[in-house]
């Protein structure tokens, strides 16, 4: 089951598997400007998706595309991207390059924060059971 980003099963719970793009459609959006439509693998959790949104989107082309403040957006499993046809070939390869770069960042950055505070909340969880039971032990219950 993919959930959040995280790929999960029995045999190896919270095992991380990178966001891949499973396919590309286009739609035309005027007579000149198309929307690319990049179908995900899992949809991202926040973690990924802050990565993907902050990634250095490095256009090339037309001086009015580069220019341009549009940028590809998640929206649920997929992302969008707003470009003049001309751009098609550069558009593809931004948004494979963000998301390979996303899938690094997350896996050096993210996921060892989220073991970090997955650590944390465990040892308190512990701290807090223990301490139950030396209260219960000086109550005379164990």
């Amino acid at each position: 089951m993919i959930y959040a980003g995280l790929m999960v099963d029995q045999a190896n719970e919270g095992a991380w598997a990178p966001i891949e793009i499973e396919d590309r459609n286009v739609a035309t959006r005027s007579r000149s400007d198309i929307t690319l439509t990049f179908q995900l693998s899992a949809k991202p959790d926040e973690d990924w998706a802050r990565l993907f949104q902050s990634s250095p989107f490095n256009k090339s082309g037309s001086m009015d595309y580069v220019m341009s403040p549009v940028t590809p957006r998640l929206q649920d499993s997929s992302i969008l991207f707003d470009v003049p046809d001309s751009a098609l070939e550069n558009a593809i390869a931004v948004v494979e390059s963000a998301v390979a770069s996303t899938n690094a960042r997350y896996q050096s950055e993210a996921i060892p924060r989220q073991k970090a505070a997955k650590d944390h909340a465990a040892k308190e969880a512990q701290a807090e059971a223990d301490r139950i039971a030396d209260l219960n032990r000086r109550l005379g219950k164990g």
